[in-house]
């Protein structure tokens, strides 16, 4: 019988077999990973009741034994929607999880506040890369490793969006660990090209090019520090617009993948 997580994820992920293999269980209520298919999307530090809302029909909730994650597969294609609480301690998790069902695509949906003034609220992000700032990706690499998207995939996620009709920048953002020093992150980089900042993004996208998961994350404006204020209305409907449409990103390329055997965003 083969292992629940495969031996390959352990040469990242430096932690105990039993440990994460709890944590793989307990986030599928026992299921197999591979039940997550091939591209997974989670919504990183929130959006708990966006999926079905947004998704309806399309998605099955998947029971499982905890709070600050939860799992929704696709009904008719390999995808799934994982929605975490906040932090990089989850993102690690998700990890494992995408790591033992041998995901190819993690495509990531979460929110930022806003470093400059031209990002209205509600408007996107596409982070091509991270400034590691959240601590806990030093675990895995020196410092000096860059937190970085798969170039191709945040290029087309972007074009994408953009087609859609969405207000969608490509640029760089900060990833921190506090919550509560957003002042301090915006006299330090206000006068740098740092879009936004947020909790997430840097750690994903240095364990995930660690792990060979391709990766891209789109990050709504939900808060701006340059102009102050937020709008949870405003936030919600563009959170649904989004992840709708990663959704729809999401399908393509699963569609692509199988009937091709290759995936469409293939340069060789």
């Amino acid at each position: 019988m083969s292992p629940l997580v495969p031996e390959q994820c352990f040469r990242v992920l430096d932690s105990p077999r039993y440990w994460v293999e709890n944590w793989v269980r307990s986030s599928l209520g026992g299921r197999d990973p591979s039940v997550l298919g091939k591209v997974i999307v989670p919504l990183l530090g929130g959006g708990f009741q966006r999926v079905e809302k947004v998704l309806g029909r399309d998605v099955e909730k998947l029971d499982n034994t905890l709070h600050t994650i939860r799992v929704w597969r696709h009904r008719r294609l390999p995808v799934s929607f994982v929605a975490l609480a906040g932090g990089p301690h989850y993102v690690e998790v998700l990890l494992a999880l995408a790591c033992a069902a041998r995901a190819e695509y993690i495509l990531g949906l979460g929110w930022c506040g806003a470093l400059k003034e031209q990002l209205g609220l509600g408007s996107v992000v596409v982070a091509y890369a991270a400034v590691r700032g959240d601590g806990a990706s030093e675990n895995y690499v020196n410092p000096r490793f860059p937190a970085v998207a798969d170039p191709v995939l945040a290029v087309e996620l972007h074009n994408f969006l953009r087609r859609r009709g969405l207000e969608a920048t490509l640029g760089l953002v900060y990833t921190t660990s506090s919550h509560m020093t957003e002042n301090k992150l915006l006299r330090e980089w206000a006068d740098k090209p740092i879009l936004c900042v947020e909790c997430e993004t840097a750690t994903l996208y240095t364990i995930a090019s660690l792990l060979g998961i391709r990766t891209v994350v789109a990050l709504v404006v939900s808060d701006s520090l340059a102009i102050g204020g937020l709008s949870k209305k405003t936030t919600d409907s563009a959170t649904d617009s989004v992840l709708r449409y990663i959704a729809e990103f999401a399908a393509m390329l699963s569609r692509s993948m199988s009937q091709s055997h290759k995936d469409i965003f293939n340069t060789t």
